[in-house]
């Protein structure tokens, strides 16, 4: 008759459990980053907020006045007046010459030809016309599991402390899972030594006969 499974195995099995509902979250983020990372277009067409601005509207845009360095560092400063930032730098973002200025709270982006912007933090990017008005947003996947990434490597992720409570919390939860998941598949062969073991004690010997 096999082994019945101990308390404390039983208490075990619930406890994997429970780390399991837990890290899910976690697990589902990772891993549908990780698809965006690696196959990006096909898969943020499909998520939310996940296509990226159109630029059809920047061929369309009547009388396009292009914009100086000086420029992009007043539109950065405009949408993080208490930030700190760092000087405008010529850059290519999707395949267009652009200024990037980067700051303490994110990255402004400026089509140097017509001066429509992005206005990109950790996990958003938002598409705006040269007048400041909002045309589309999306969110950065791929940066979010970068960051996810990081985090679990031990590595910062700045001043968001919520943030990184949170994923330390995860990485714990993560390492009990996987060690109750161990626990858990070496019980059964620990059951079977014991039975094989108490098994082998209740052989009773006979003492041998001889004959007279």
């Amino acid at each position: 008759m096999p082994a019945r499974p101990s308390k404390l195995e039983s208490n075990l099995k619930k406890l994997h459990h429970l780390l399991g509902l837990a890290v899910l979250p976690w697990l589902i983020a990772l891993g549908l980053g990780g698809l965006v990372v690696n196959h990006a277009p096909a898969v943020q067409a499909l998520l939310p907020y996940g296509k990226p601005a159109d630029l059809a509207v920047v061929d369309n845009w009547p009388d396009p006045q292009p914009v100086s360095a000086t420029t992009a560092g007043t539109i950065a400063r405009r949408t993080w007046p208490d930030g700190l930032y760092e000087a405008a730098r010529k850059g290519v973002f999707r395949g267009q010459p652009v200024f990037r200025v980067s700051s303490d709270q994110g990255e402004v982006i400026v089509l140097r030809d017509t001066g429509f912007y992005w206005v990109q933090t950790r996990f958003w990017r938002v598409f705006h016309d040269p007048a400041g008005h909002e045309l589309s947003r999306s969110l950065r996947w791929g940066a979010g599991h970068r960051h996810g990434q990081s985090t679990a490597l031990g590595a910062s992720i700045g001043a968001n402390q919520t943030i990184e409570i949170l994923a330390d919390v995860a990485s714990v939860l993560l390492v009990l899972f996987g060690a109750s998941g161990l626990a858990l598949a070496l019980g059964p062969h620990r059951r079977r030594r014991s039975r094989r073991h108490h098994e082998a004690r209740a052989i009773p010997s006979f003492p041998s006969s001889r004959s007279t």
